[in-house]
């Protein structure tokens, strides 16, 4: 327990020292005008912040501590006898801290499917359902791990979860079918298929950094492993996950995080498969590479070694303050109109051609000014939209355009 209460403080430090990233930032301006949907994921991590005060990162800080504890408890349920190890294993693996570090889709979804997995281990199928619904409001990568989930349960159990799920689920259902399928559509639209032989290795050394290997070494070894009752629930509840996303990945790129919810059920698996020894080896691991991660992320905030963009919301604010002193900033990407809302700058919004879309996009364009603004964008991307003196510069680590008026 000291190891998960250090490692706690040291995400409740950075989740306070560090500004918000942009997908974070565009999550808050979702967080102020709640609705059953958005383009981009369910509406999920919207209200999540909404529920911290519009504080992003404080609702994970709080809440994931106790999905910890619950996965734990769920694990001494299904007789593990190191089952008092999870939280701190948990926390010492890249994927576990930053759930409760960075506020994004996958950290209610992570949240829910934790509380889902006790309750099947405490036979609570409401709770299964009302767990379900919220995580599907959250992202729709569940529906992955939906039918490992149900085959764990048994037949009553599963029908009751399943309708208490899409219950709950019904009003996001409602505004995508309104929605021009959203934000499904959009999530499919953006998704180049294309057959790649290798790509499933870079799925599974993904996992291997958010999980670390020695995690990852115990739960291949637990899969294996002659299986119970128990480890048979535990090998619905994850192997199927991670093979489902390993296969999508021969015919498109799957992002590391997408198989996250995997690795609940594979802990419990180790925590009932491996012997102190082990888990003390590759708890140090683990714990060695989330601090090298945790220390590496104020070097990435402030852009070194990094190219690109600024990428704090008032350091950009101040940063087009002293490039273009007096002009109205639009961005020509989402991520920047983000950062420059959380930061309190009134900026517009005018998308590059080419990029992609985002939840401003939907809500229709905004009118600017025709002059007397910086356009966080090149010339070519201001197509003509700038009725005064066209002045292209380079500062905030990115290529601008000055329009300033006749």
């Amino acid at each position: 327990m000291l190891a998960f209460a250090g490692l706690w403080l040291l995400q409740a430090a950075l989740a306070f020292g560090l500004p918000l990233v942009a997908d974070e930032a565009y999550y808050l301006a979702w967080s102020r005008a709640l609705a059953p949907g958005y383009l981009d994921h369910p509406p999920g991590v919207a209200w999540w912040i909404a529920l911290g005060g519009g504080h992003p990162r404080l609702p994970a800080l709080i809440l994931m501590p106790l999905a910890w504890l619950a996965l734990a408890d769920a694990a001494r349920r299904w007789g593990a006898t190191r089952w008092r190890w999870i939280p701190a294993l948990a926390l010492a693996t890249p994927l576990g801290f930053s759930t409760g570090l960075f506020a994004t889709p996958d950290v209610p979804l992570v949240f829910c499917w934790c509380i889902a997995l006790w309750a099947v281990a405490a036979e609570r199928p409401l709770l299964v359902g009302l767990a379900l619904g919220l995580g599907l409001w959250s992202k729709s990568a569940l529906l992955v791990a939906l039918p490992g989930l149900l085959w764990a349960l048994d037949r009553r159990s599963a029908l009751t979860a399943a309708a208490v799920a899409l219950a709950i689920y019904a009003p996001h259902i409602h505004w995508s079918l309104t929605h021009d399928g959203l934000p499904w559509t959009f999530q499919s639209s953006h998704r180049a298929l294309a057959w790649h032989p290798l790509r499933p290795l870079e799925v599974i050394g993904g996992q291997l950094l958010l999980v670390t290997p020695g995690i990852a070494w115990l739960a291949a070894r637990a899969w294996r492993r002659p299986a119970d009752a128990a480890d048979r629930r535990l090998r619905a509840l994850s192997l199927p996950v991670l093979g489902l996303w390993i296969a999508a990945s021969l015919a498109t790129r799957v992002e590391a995080n997408w198989p996250a919810l995997a690795w609940p059920a594979a802990l419990i698996l180790v925590a009932r498969a491996a012997d102190g020894a082990a888990l003390r080896r590759a708890g140090r691991i683990g714990l060695a590479l989330t601090l090298c991660a945790a220390a590496a992320l104020p070097i990435v905030d402030h852009r070194w070694p990094f190219a690109g963009p600024e990428r704090g919301g008032a350091r950009l604010a101040a940063c087009l303050d002293d490039a273009a002193p007096g002009m109205t900033p639009i961005a020509g990407r989402y991520q920047e109109k983000a950062l420059l809302d959380a930061a309190g700058v009134e900026a517009g919004y005018r998308r590059w051609a080419g990029h992609r879309p985002s939840e401003y996009d939907r809500q229709g364009p905004q009118a600017g000014p025709a002059c007397g603004f910086v356009y966080l964008g090149d010339r070519a991307a201001l197509a003509g939209r700038c009725l005064g003196a066209v002045e292209p510069m380079q500062a905030c680590g990115r290529a601008m355009t000055v329009c300033r008026c006749p």
